[in-house]
């Protein structure tokens, strides 16, 4: 069992469903220790409730780690709102926010960035962006990869400083999800709605029989927390007004 920093911030991903069905209000909560795996993984057919989940978790975030930086891609552009917030890098500026993530991973192990602040790159459309860039350029796409790949495997070794990667993806695919990459999304896996049969090959391998007969709606999912346990979620509902202002004012930050 992994031991948490009983002091560390944490986040609600949502609702157990199960037990919400039978009237108890329980919450699923991930550990935003610094010293753990908090990569997260999101996917989310259109409808899903992807988009909402990502605008809560975000708004969560600004509150759990009020001197915490994020840096946001959104590669199909569909947060127009955050548009001006220079933490906010839309379409293929995208793919800049990958190289000043990584840049900050780089400094932050070599020493030359002291700061204790941990980073949140969250990575909106991550997959889309992935295959795009590979149909133009499959070298800069493996590059891209490869750093993707850098800070999962090094996000926790900047310690309170830590760097972690949150993608939120509509599909998965082999050539962006090899073998052994729900292993690196340490905090949490989220399948939220319908799920390919390719995600559940990908991802949830091993709780297939899950998936027989449950059919879960929009804003309901499954997750793995902590790498080896799943629970049905059910996404909270938020104040949209007041979780936009928090993702601005998240964002807004100077770089």
């Amino acid at each position: 069992m992994m031991k948490y920093n009983q002091n560390a911030p944490t986040l609600s991903l949502g609702y157990d469903l199960d037990l919400l069905e039978r009237g108890e209000k329980s919450k699923i909560m991930l550990n935003l220790s610094r010293s753990q795996n908090t990569h997260l993984l999101c996917i989310g057919q259109s409808g899903s409730g992807k988009s909402y989940s990502l605008i809560s978790y975000l708004s969560k975030l600004s509150l759990a780690e009020p001197q915490g930086e994020i840096l946001f891609a959104d590669f199909k552009g569909e947060f127009e709102w955050l548009s001006g917030c220079p933490r906010y890098f839309p379409y293929k500026n995208a793919y800049n926010a990958v190289e000043i993530a990584y840049n900050m991973l780089s400094a932050r192990l070599s020493g030359d960035d002291v700061s204790e602040n941990p980073l949140t790159f969250i990575f909106d459309e991550y997959v889309s962006a992935i295959l795009s860039q590979t149909a133009e350029d499959k070298k800069a796409a493996a590059l891209t990869m490869s750093k993707i790949s850098e800070i999962l495997l090094m996000g926790r070794a900047c310690g309170r400083a830590s760097v972690r990667f949150w993608c939120f993806t509509q599909r998965c695919d082999s050539l962006v999800f090899p073998v052994g990459s729900r292993e690196q999304f340490g905090g949490a896996v989220i399948a939220l709605g319908m799920v390919s049969k390719e995600a559940k090959q990908m991802m949830f391998s091993d709780f297939t029989e899950d998936f027989k007969g449950r059919i879960l709606g929009r804003g309901e999912g499954r997750v793995i927390l902590n790498g080896s346990t799943l629970r049905h979620v059910k996404i909270g509902q938020i104040n949209t007004d007041k979780a936009q202002a928090l993702c601005k004012a998240a964002l807004l930050k100077p770089l």
